[in-house]
């Protein structure tokens, strides 16, 4: 019987011995620079573009996954995606529930350079996706597992978009951050601050100072929503209230405050150049995107408009159904005033 025992114990210490040597091997392995390499391989293999990075970390006990020096590039080898620091960590108790709990994701300074082609197909889409592959004729189930995010955070971010010659957005430093993210549930707390960059559209043109948007999915609703926008000439809007029905319609219901040089704001949107004046002005915005209903209450002191000066204007309108009414609107001149 004792003979029993003793052999047993040492077929148990031989058994966790080997366990233990071949997990430690294991390990060892994912740490060479040939496990690296072939697993850049086998990723280069699916895709038109390439992925490289120079060094990574695995560790199985805590969960954490380092990768430094991360790039995607184009099929022309130039830089689509580039990330000096990728940081992961991952709770092992939650995988036997069906989750994929990332306790902490952490992008350190990426820089992302996005262009279309003259054929409008984004760089990063061509990257990453073979010409001819589609979805089309297969289906796609539901995700196998849930997936939760306790806590991601992207730092001194930098995103260059260009189409054409005409449409440019340049954010050099973009700061977000996501918490207690739950991909089941579609929830998730969202943080996002910008400073200083510059967007051109055909109908959009401005230098930004700052942004910051601070919101909550929950329930198909992007409530509450707080968004502050700065110019580089100090110009403000503010927006705040909520998108509800966020996965269908999107529809707004907005409260806008716009405080600033008219000018500034006007040539924001290429709307008209040649004013001046300081603008106040406060609205909402509700409804469909497609057919709102917007109301709106806006002063003007100190005007310049076609060189025609005035001391105040006002106007109230809202416009529901495509048509817009003008509730009141006055104008003070040096030599008199206007009032509708």
């Amino acid at each position: 019987m004792g003979k029993a025992v003793k052999t047993i114990l040492i077929g148990c210490i031989l058994s966790g011995s080997f366990i233990f040597f071949s997990l430690f091997a294991a390990l060892y392995f994912f740490h060479t620079d040939y496990a690296r390499q072939m697993i850049q391989s086998e990723i280069n293999k699916g895709i038109p573009g390439t992925v490289i990075w120079k060094k990574h970390k695995i560790s199985i006990f805590s969960g954490s996954i380092e990768i430094e020096n991360l790039w995607l590039k184009d099929l022309d080898g130039k830089d689509v995606i580039f990330l000096p620091h990728l940081f992961l960590k991952i709770s092992w108790a939650d995988i036997p529930l069906g989750i994929l709990n990332f306790e902490t994701i952490v992008f350190n300074k990426p820089k992302v350079q996005l262009h279309e082609d003259e054929t409008g197909k984004l760089n990063l889409i061509k990257s990453l996706i073979k010409d001819g592959d589609s979805s089309e004729g297969t289906s796609v189930p539901g995700f196998p597992i849930n997936v939760k995010i306790k806590n991601a955070i992207l730092r001194e971010g930098e995103l260059q978009y260009q189409s054409g010659s005409d449409t440019r957005i340049l954010l050099p430093k973009i700061g977000i951050e996501v918490e207690k993210a739950d991909l089941l549930k579609q929830e998730a707390r969202i943080s996002v601050e910008l400073s200083g960059g510059e967007i051109f559209f055909e109908s959009i043109q401005s230098q930004l100072d700052s942004v910051s948007l601070k919101t909550r999915l929950s329930q198909n609703q992007l409530s509450p929503l707080s968004i502050k926008l700065i110019t580089k000439n100090g110009s403000q809007v503010k927006a705040s209230g909520s998108f509800v029905d966020v996965f269908h319609q999107f529809r707004p219901e907005l409260e806008i405050e716009i405080d600033g040089e008219i000018k500034d704001i006007l040539r924001t949107f290429s709307i008209y150049t040649e004013a001046h004046g300081i603008i106040s002005a406060k609205g909402s915005i509700k409804g469909s995107l497609a057919n709102p209903r917007i109301d709106m209450v806006a002063k003007c002191l100190d005007g310049d408009i076609v060189g025609t000066r005035f001391d105040q204007a006002e106007l109230c309108c809202h416009m529901d159904s495509g048509i817009v009414k003008i509730e009141k609107a006055s104008l003070l001149l040096p030599f008199g005033s206007l009032n509708l």
